[in-house]
């Protein structure tokens, strides 16, 4: 039986590369317990998706491009078939730059991921 293992992400239909690690958090509705004495309960908020990744500054790679992206398509398609989209996506903070290797880490946020089978 296969496992997760690999993750592409495509912005806007483009291949973003990411180190292994990416991870997504998939939003929608976010339950916060209610203790009252007797009595236990939830109430509901929402909750936005997140995806966090790694990847590397590559040549003709614009920064300024991703920082300034809004209402973008953004895909997390797992290697096991799974594909999650993000609609209304935007990157959350600054990218942040590490000479080590070139690598930039991006934090991006929008709608509640929707799995597509």
């Amino acid at each position: 039986m296969q496992y997760l293992g690999r993750v592409l992400l495509r912005l806007n239909g483009q291949p973003l590369y990411s180190e292994k690690g990416a991870k997504l958090t998939l939003g929608g509705v976010k339950r916060e317990p209610i203790n009252l004495q007797y009595a236990f309960g939830y109430s509901e908020d929402g909750e936005p998706a997140k995806v966090e990744c790694t990847t590397a500054l590559a040549k003709g790679m614009s920064l300024q491009t991703l920082r300034t992206s809004v209402d973008a398509v953004l895909q997390f398609e797992c290697d096991t078939g799974q594909i999650y989209v993000i609609n209304n996506a935007y990157l959350t903070e600054s990218p942040e730059i590490s000479s080590d290797k070139g690598k930039v880490t991006l934090k991006f946020s929008g709608d509640p991921a929707e799995e597509m089978m």
